[in-house]
């Protein structure tokens, strides 16, 4: 079984035992929610892998300020 497959397998025993266990008004919470998510194109419209980031600063760990730019120039980076 491939690590994807493991993946889908535990994501689908986990849907159906919320199905099993939660009150019906959660349950009809998580498919309004779900359902809102696939109108507005959450995920047709979100940023791809491989896709250029905008430049941006946050605080590093001790908060000082760091660029996207900055480390870029080190190598790859990770969002």
């Amino acid at each position: 079984m491939s690590e994807e497959e493991s993946l889908t397998s535990t994501i689908e025993a986990r849907k159906a035992e919320f199905r099993k266990s939660a009150p019906p008004e959660k349950i009809a919470a998580y498919a309004d929610g779900i359902e809102a998510v696939v109108k507005a194109q959450t995920v047709e419209k979100a940023v791809q892998a491989g896709a250029k980031a905008p430049d941006f600063a946050l605080p590093d760990a001790s908060g000082a300020e760091v660029r996207l730019s900055e480390i870029l120039a080190e190598g790859p980076v990770v969002l």
